[in-house]
């Protein structure tokens, strides 16, 4: 597999050095950073609904609706700003 990305690349593990020594820590950081923070907020929004929900059984579809919705809006907002702050 690594013939086709990089013909000049001999083995395996000098095709995994090679994209090791690409990544730099800013990458890294990125990547923790994108991985746990919309997670987390994720969680803590659809806690929030739900525990806000009132006791009609009507409202637990809504509520599910709106921290869906809140958790994609987070998701693709945090996700550009942390791109924004560490590409520009």
């Amino acid at each position: 597999f690594s013939r086709l990305l990089s013909p000049d690349i001999e083995d395996a593990a000098s095709f995994v050095r090679s994209i090791l020594a690409s990544v730099s820590p800013l990458d890294l950081v990125n990547l923790v950073t994108k991985s746990l923070l919309p997670a987390l907020l994720t969680g803590a929004i659809c806690c929030t609904e739900g525990l806000g929900v009132g006791s009609a059984a009507t409202d637990v579809p809504a509520a599910t609706r709106r921290a869906l919705a809140r958790s994609v809006r987070t998701l693709f907002l945090i996700s550009a700003l942390i791109s924004f702050l560490s590409y520009i």
